[in-house]
């Protein structure tokens, strides 16, 4: 069965990993795919048309946000924590993650993969009885690849 195009995937449904393991605890996450228009110049012979400008289609670039609870919790568990993405943003030489992102509708799974570099980590520090979360932003590097699976 293939995706149903008329009905929405459910927020839920929707999971970040990183090297393999889910963000702990995810409240929120975006992906964004930007392809930079580049301008094109040249001589144009026509005055009517020579005040419009000429785009072609540049480079890509895409991104990975996140929001998740504070999980206090090494690397040792099944979700990535806090002190896991920490240990990679501070890592001289292991600083690139590779991101997963599934949706997933029944038992049909759309995953996009790619390398990329965590470039902004924070926390949001509160004094009420709330839980504490963190939010991380991820600079996709390369190409993304995607692949879906049909159940």
């Amino acid at each position: 069965m293939a995706f149903q195009k008329t009905k929405p995937i459910d927020g839920s449904s929707i999971l970040i990993k990183i090297d393999g393991k889910p963000m702990g605890l995810q409240t929120a996450g975006s992906l964004n795919i930007e392809r930079e228009p580049k301008e094109v110049t040249f001589k144009k012979i026509d005055r009517a048309t020579s005040i419009y400008k000429d785009f072609t289609a540049g480079q890509i670039t895409w991104t990975v946000e996140n929001s998740a609870y504070w999980l206090g919790i090494s690397g040792d568990t099944e979700m990535v924590s806090y002190r896991d993405i920490l240990n990679k943003v501070q890592s001289v030489d292991s600083y690139e993650v590779e991101i997963v992102v599934e949706f997933v509708q029944g038992l049909d799974t759309i995953t996009i993969t790619g390398q990329a570099l965590i470039s902004n980590l924070s926390f949001d520090i509160t004094n009420s009885n709330e839980d504490l979360t963190y939010s991380c932003s991820l600079q996709g590097t390369g190409a993304f690849t995607v692949a879906e699976v049909l159940g």
